[in-house]
């Protein structure tokens, strides 16, 4: 069996992080048109049933998130318990969402901002570590024990440059154009 690449891993976690963006957007750009306050209420909500959604179809179905599936790589033997614990960061995200809008007593609120901190604090430490061994990437996986593994137990590093080489091109371009645009004088163009 092959190591897996630390930049393979990270490279899943990026998309499986893009595709749910994506996906935000394209909900929140179909909801555009409806009053703003009937969906603002219930837009973590949306976030939750959303994440929940992709969760089901990827790693409740498959055992891999989209972004791994993308990437030929998948979770080594996860039980369907463990498949159902995966979906728990989605409920604490939620949970302190509606935490931070419900507005406790100060005492409460403290213990809260403590608990989130070392959460956080955690999966600084899980990144550190992963960053040194080069395995799980992501805090669930460490706590619930999850490898990552190729799909065909050896995959060689293949990757088609094409499209990577684009999206690299595009993105100098876009950088660039933010650097150089505002030092362009719009008013002496004008009177030119």
């Amino acid at each position: 069996m092959s190591v897996l690449l630390r930049v393979t891993q990270l490279n899943a976690v990026y998309l499986d992080k893009e595709i749910l963006n994506a996906l935000l957007h394209i909900l929140r750009s179909s909801t555009n048109y409806l009053p703003a306050d009937l969906l603002a209420s219930y837009e973590s909500e949306l976030d939750l049933i959303l994440q929940l959604a992709v969760l089901k179809y990827s790693v409740l179905k498959n055992g891999s998130t989209f972004g791994q599936q993308l990437l030929s790589i998948r979770y080594e033997e996860i039980s369907t318990l463990k498949r159902l614990l995966y979906f728990t960061p989605c409920f604490l995200r939620y949970t302190q969402k509606k935490l931070e809008h419900w507005k406790p007593s100060h005492e409460i609120n403290n213990i809260i901002h403590k608990v989130f901190i070392a959460v956080k604090l955690f999966d600084f430490v899980n990144f550190t570590l992963f960053l040194c061994r080069g395995t799980k990437p992501l805090l669930v996986e460490r706590i619930l024990g999850l490898n990552q593994v190729y799909n065909d137990g050896s995959t060689a590093r293949v990757y088609s440059a094409k499209y990577f080489s684009r999206e690299l091109l595009w993105n100098s371009f876009i950088e660039i154009m933010v650097h150089v645009i505002p030092l362009i004088n719009f008013h002496k163009l004008k009177r030119f």
